[in-house]
């Protein structure tokens, strides 16, 4: 199978388990560990090169906080479709990517960006004197491979 066939037939495959996970609600858990196997698979990322559930010890904050997924300078932050949707919540789940990307650069000295997904939406964030910006979003459902 041509790599271009492979890449489509992983794609449409996690795009489909993620569209289930959503309608089931699962848990974050489900979401991290069908895109972290997509990843592996259609980009040949070595497992090691991806941490998961990394604690961060926000000292602005005194306190710690675990950020899902890194790989490079990515941070990807899950959340359940119903909570990343709804407006009461999702100003919560981008201050928490702030802080997991205030404390990154920190300790890293390096550039980060985080992305606020559900597994079909991602929303892509900076830091900008110490805010955060949207620069970008797209939802996997709507792109062609």
């Amino acid at each position: 199978m041509s790599d271009d066939k492979q890449f489509e037939q992983l794609f449409y495959q996690y795009l489909q388990d993620a569209k289930v996970n959503s309608e089931r609600d699962r848990a974050e858990q489900n979401l991290i560990s069908s895109f972290r196997t997509f990843i592996i698979g259609a980009f040949g990322i070595k497992d090691g090169d991806i941490t998961q559930e990394q604690t961060l010890h926000m000292l602005h904050l005194k306190r710690a906080g675990r950020a899902d997924l890194l790989f490079g300078n990515l941070i990807f932050e899950f959340k359940r479709a119903k909570n990343l949707l709804d407006k009461k919540f999702h100003g919560m789940w981008v201050n928490q990517l702030r802080d997991y990307l205030i404390q990154a650069q920190v300790d890293d000295k390096q550039n980060y960006i985080g992305l606020l997904t559900d597994g079909v939406r991602f929303e892509a964030y900076r830091l900008v004197d110490n805010q955060l910006e949207q620069f970008d979003s797209f939802n996997l459902a709507e792109l062609q491979p």
